[in-house]
């Protein structure tokens, strides 16, 4: 994407997170085109060991960002518009994260919340449910998440249905959702 501007690339990436061979990575330093210096975020919240890249070997798509199983709730992250903003990759400062009350909360990206969010790691359904008796809410997948074991919220914390002995009933003015529901379950 970048060619051989590797002084523009660095304006754009430095500091930010993309992806590595599908991994999500920390890039900490561009000196060249062949020169690009990452960091793999690690399953457990850590960082790798520091790893020389070519540029053009980044991946740098947009993650697919949505529920974080954090603690005892799930909580909701997405990114924030930003005037002027110049940069490409995933930071702190476009990220903003809510809990089912639309509440700012603080997290951490380098933790094992945001790194199972990042890669689509969720508990199933069935396991999700069971779970959130003891929880006040809980993700199965990254666009939906029960609360308390009664309320199905979707996206950015909405609240489409409820569960009916152990299934999922969307409200009928959200029946649009029923396929995506579907295709979690």
């Amino acid at each position: 994407m970048y060619g051989n501007d590797w002084s523009y690339a660095r304006t754009r990436l430095e500091g930010t997170y993309v992806r590595y061979k599908g991994e999500p990575v920390f890039i900490s330093l561009i000196e060249g085109v062949d020169r690009c210096l990452i960091q793999k975020l690690l399953p457990n919240g850590t960082y790798g060991n520091e790893e020389w890249v070519n540029l053009d070997e980044l991946d740098l798509c947009p993650f697919s960002l949505g529920y974080m199983n954090y603690g005892k709730s799930a909580l909701y992250v997405s990114r924030q518009p930003m005037r002027r903003d110049w940069k490409q990759g995933l930071r702190p400062e476009n990220i903003v994260v809510t809990n089912n009350r639309g509440e700012l909360v603080s997290y951490k990206i380098r933790s094992v919340h945001f790194y199972e969010m990042l890669m689509g790691i969720y508990p199933s359904y069935e396991e999700s449910l069971k779970l959130s008796k003891n929880l006040s809410s809980i993700s199965w997948h990254k666009h939906w998440c029960v609360e308390a074991g009664q309320v199905i919220r979707y996206r950015h914390n909405e609240i489409v249905g409820s569960i009916v002995k152990n299934v999922p009933v969307l409200d009928k003015s959200f029946d649009y959702l029923k396929e995506s529901l579907q295709e979690t379950l």
